[in-house]
C-alpha cells in the first residue's frame, strides 16, 4: 500500500493472516477496496486469522482512515468478524458503495448513513436494531439498499415505499 498509484485492491475469499498495515491510510489513489470473507476460503486453517486493522484500541473494527481515503468509492468488508457499532462517516468521505454485511455489528443505523444517498448500501445480516428515520432515509434512483437479516423495527419509511427505479431493496 506504499504505492501511491494503487487504485484497486481485491482479496476476497482468501486465507489472509495478520492485519492490514497502517500504511493503507496513505493509499491516496485507492478507488476500490474489497476484502470480503478473508480467512473464509474452504482451504483456510483455523489458524488463519485476519484483522481489518492493527490498532489494539479497535481490534475488531474498521480502521477509521479507510472511510476518509480521498479517492475511495467502493468499500466491501463482508464476513470479516467486525464487531461493534457502525463507524462514524468521515466528513470528506467519497464512498458510494459500502458493503458491511455478514458481520456482528450492533446498535442502530446512524442518521448519517440514512441520509448519505448511496449507490449501494448493504448492511444485511448483522444485529442492527432500531428504526429507520422516515424523514431522513435517502434512496436514490437505481440504487441498492440491503438491510435484511437485522433486528430493525417500525414502519417502512414513506420515501422508500414511493421510490421508483430502485435496483434492489431488501
Amino acid at each position: 500500500f506504499e504505492h501511491g498509484a494503487l487504485e484497486v485492491f481485491s482479496a476476497t475469499t482468501n486465507c489472509l493472516r495478520g492485519a492490514l498495515p497502517e500504511s493503507l491510510c496513505s493509499a491516496a489513489s485507492l478507488v476500490t477496496f474489497g476484502v470480503d470473507g478473508a480467512g473464509s476460503a474452504s482451504e483456510c486453517s483455523k489458524n488463519d486469522h485476519f484483522q481489518l486493522n492493527s490498532r489494539s484500541d479497535i481490534p475488531h473494527g474498521i480502521m477509521p482512515c479507510l472511510l476518509d481515503l480521498p479517492a475511495l468509492q467502493t468499500l466491501h468488508l463482508s464476513g470479516n468478524g467486525i464487531t461493534g457499532t457502525l463507524p462514524p462517516l468521515g466528513a470528506n468521505m467519497t464512498i458510494t458503495d459500502l458493503v458491511l454485511a455478514y458481520k456482528k455489528l450492533s446498535g442502530s443505523i446512524p442518521t448519517a448513513y440514512q441520509t448519505r444517498g448511496w449507490d449501494r448500501l448493504d448492511l444485511s445480516n448483522n444485529g442492527l436494531t432500531g428504526t429507520l428515520d422516515p424523514s431522513a432515509l435517502m434512496v436514490p434512483e437505481n440504487s441498492s439498499l440491503q438491510l435484511s437479516g437485522n433486528l430493525l423495527s417500525g414502519h417502512v419509511p414513506t420515501r422508500v415505499k414511493h421510490t421508483e427505479h430502485i435496483g434492489v431493496l431488501q
